[in-house]
């Protein structure tokens, strides 16, 4: 069986699907994925009890939503123990030096 890189593995999800993928970045460093994309990310009660016990550190994340969907964007990123990179319209949070590989979303 052949191996997987994990540094080529990126994870993408919208509504539901982007709070695992924000999940699996700030709470499973283990995995060593490269990053991922949330579209209109949902906040939870995982995510708020992670930041709780100081276990959501999330890398190289993207969340992007519109304005309607900016505050569980802004609640996500206030719970995170990450550098934020803020625009009207997207929220990255990053722990290393790029948030992405394109320049639109490098940190701050």
């Amino acid at each position: 069986m052949a191996s997987v890189d994990p540094g080529r593995i990126a994870l993408t999800g919208a509504t539901i699907g982007a709070t695992p993928v924000a999940y699996v970045l700030g709470a499973q460093p283990g995995l060593r994925l490269r990053g991922g994309v949330g579209l209109s990310a949902v906040e939870s009660p995982g995510l708020i009890d992670l930041a709780s016990k100081r276990r959501f550190k999330p890398h190289d994340l993207l969340l992007i939503a519109d304005d309607r969907e900016m505050l569980n964007v802004d609640n996500i990123a206030n719970h995170a123990e990450a550098r934020a990179s803020r625009s009207s319209r997207r929220r990255s949070l990053d722990t290393g030096s790029n948030c992405c590989p394109t320049a639109a979303c490098a940190s701050s």
